[in-house]
This record gives C-alpha cells, structure tokens and sequence, in this order.
C-alpha cells in the first residue's frame, strides 16, 4: 500500500499543478500540454487519487494521514491564489524552491509514520538529504522553464540572477549536498 500511495500522491500533485499551469506550459512543454487537454479524465483520476490517499494513509494511523495530506495542500497552495491580495507561492524568489522541496521530503517522515518508525537521526538525516535534492531540482526544472517563466514573469532564480549564476549556485549546492 505504501507504494500505491506514493504513486497516487505524486501523481496528483503533479497533474494538479499542470492543470494550474497549463497556459504557461503551452510555451515551454506544448505536447505534454496537448496531451493534458486531450485527455480531461485524468483531472478526474487526480482528484479521486487524493481520497485513495487518505483513506489508506488513515488505515494506518493518524500522523500518516495527516503527513498525506501535506502534498495536495502544498500544490495547491503552490499553484492556486487561493486567498485574495496574497500571490500563490509559485511566484515567490527561492520560497517555491524550498517549499516544493520540502513537500517532497515529507515523503521520508510519511514512509517513517507509516512503518511507525520513530523521527531518528537516520531519518532526519535522509531528509535533509532528500530535501536539498529536491531543491537542486526544482532548480534545474527552473533553468529549463526559464522561456516560460519570463513571459509570465514567474521570479525563479534563473529568471532573477541569470542562467550562469544559477548554474553556479547549484554547483555549490551539488557539492554541500
């Protein structure tokens, strides 16, 4: 089951967030986009996939339930202006980095509660890990949405510093983690 709620998790959050940015992903990803509207069931399948996660995640216990739940909040958050006069988080410099980042990593403590796995060292750890890979991606992801990004005025670090120091800056990055 763990698995099957890994999978469904990822796979809504990330179909909600390309129904979120389907006019900006026309730009950078037109036949991943195409396919996207093609194929509308899958809005469907998300959506269903959010409640097979809760239901598993609450057969084992209520920490995983609510660390479950901690991925579809966050696209949300990250894709939607869900509250008038505030931006979506998307559209704050390094906060959607580390705050994608760190919806990944919940992943380690999602996996730790459902083996009822105590918050060890090991895997704080593997967290802190998985969190700056995570971040050095969402980075990269930046870097090849850049196109996008500056029609729309999304502010990503590659956008904002330029390609090269955002090259440099993952260096660093890649060599701390």
């Amino acid at each position: 089951p763990l698995i099957i709620l890994a999978f469904l998790l990822t796979f809504s959050s990330y179909h909600i967030n390309r129904i979120a940015e389907i006019k900006q992903d026309i730009i950078s990803h037109p036949e991943r986009t195409r396919f996207i509207q093609q194929n509308r069931r899958l809005d469907t399948f998300a959506i269903f996939s959010v409640a097979i996660v809760i239901i598993i995640a609450l057969t084992r216990n209520l920490e995983t339930a609510a660390l479950a739940l901690i991925p579809p909040v966050s696209v949300i958050l990250y894709s939607y202006n869900i509250m008038p006069g505030l931006r979506r988080l998307k559209d704050i410099l390094i906060i959607k980095n580390v705050f994608v980042a760190g919806a990944w990593t919940t992943y380690m403590f999602l996996t730790a509660t459902y083996f009822n796995i105590s918050f060890n060292s090991t895997v704080l750890a593997m967290a802190a890990y998985f969190f700056m890979r995570f971040l050095i991606n969402t980075i990269v992801f930046d870097i090849r949405d850049v196109v996008g990004d500056k029609v729309y005025h999304t502010k990503t670090l590659p956008v904002h510093f330029g390609e090269l120091t955002t090259r440099n800056f993952l260096l660093l990055l890649n060599t701390i983690s």
